[in-house]
């Protein structure tokens, strides 16, 4: 399943050597050399010793939930490109700890931006795509509509989305692939792992009360699901909103 995830990392090595490794592929991240990351992807990275990296993890979506943007693979920034990101991306790292106060939340708000739209700009023209939601299918948003009301796990409550759409299975299946670059049952995974995340960080229920509130049979199989799409267990997810408003 290939899930159009919001999230992405950007790397860029100052010393030494990185080896990316995911699938049966690999990637050397050398010296003045950066790479984004889009987050799912099932990888393993060694660093030589004494490497030193810069690291900057971000999301981008718009009101709904859905991705600005997706890439299905790594993308390795080399060269002037490389130096030209490290230099909006580093002083988000480095002056991080130091900042407080509204004029300064302001400020540091407004480099990220600026940080986020020059490595998508980049992306965009290096393997990356935009998803903008004026561009999906109303058939299809209505079938969203639906599936954001009330997002269950198990089967897709595919004969009532075709009622909705006036579609089949198989063209809302392309419409979801083309408008939102992955298909209906990923975005249906999205949309319960957002609302997962608020129940886990803001509501008092136990997880078999937020397990069986949103479809899943026992408290059992709800982690499961967590944990594979995750990547952590619910009581680790709830643990990493601690502290959090």
């Amino acid at each position: 399943m290939k899930l159009a995830n919001p999230y992405f990392s950007f790397w860029a090595v100052l010393e030494g050597v990185v080896r990316l490794t995911w699938g049966r592929r690999s990637l050397i991240v050398d010296n003045g050399s950066a790479v984004l990351i889009p987050a799912g992807l099932l990888r393993r990275h060694e660093f030589r010793r004494s490497s030193r990296i810069v690291s900057f993890s971000f999301r981008t979506n718009w009101p709904d939930g859905s991705p600005v943007f997706t890439a299905e693979d790594v993308l390795p920034v080399s060269g002037k490109d490389a130096m030209t990101l490290l230099r909006v991306v580093r002083p988000l790292v480095r002056g991080a700890a130091a900042m407080s106060g509204t004029a300064a939340l302001l400020a540091r708000t407004g480099r990220v931006y600026d940080a986020v739209a020059r490595i998508l700009d980049w992306a965009g023209q290096h393997g990356g795509r935009w998803i903008f939601p004026s561009e999906r299918d109303p058939r299809l948003e209505r079938v969203l509509q639906d599936l954001r009301g009330n997002p269950r796990a198990g089967s897709l409550p595919v004969s009532r989305w075709k009622s909705l759409s006036g579609l089949g299975h198989v063209q809302l299946v392309r419409l979801a692939r083309r408008d939102l670059g992955h298909g209906l049952r990923a975005e249906r995974d999205r949309v319960l792992l957002a609302e997962i995340h608020s129940a886990i960080r803001h509501s008092p229920e136990s997880f078999k009360e937020i397990a069986h509130r949103l479809g899943f049979s026992d408290a059992a199989r709800f982690s499961h699901w967590v944990r594979r799409i995750a990547g952590l267990n619910p009581r680790r997810l709830r643990e990493a909103w601690a502290g959090h408003p």
